[in-house]
């Protein structure tokens, strides 16, 4: 999920999510990484935090781990 959505933050998004109980797993991308919101991010539970640009290697890694099929 990008953390800019047009009207809303992802990290919103999300945060209605959990407030559904709905615990879907998540990797936030963003091209504007910034120290608090990735820390907020994997704060909330987050698999994964990736800033723009990166490679597929790190995409897939991270969705590898966001469904369960890598120890983190």
């Amino acid at each position: 999920m990008d953390i800019r959505l047009g009207q809303t933050s992802g990290l919103e998004v999300y945060r209605r999510l959990i407030a559904q109980g709905l615990s879907a797993p998540v990797v936030f991308i963003t091209a504007y990484d910034e120290p608090a919101v990735r820390e907020q991010a994997l704060l909330m539970g987050a698999a994964a935090y990736l800033a723009k640009p990166f490679d597929e290697g790190c995409l897939a890694s991270a969705v590898r781990r966001a469904v369960g099929l890598q120890q983190t």
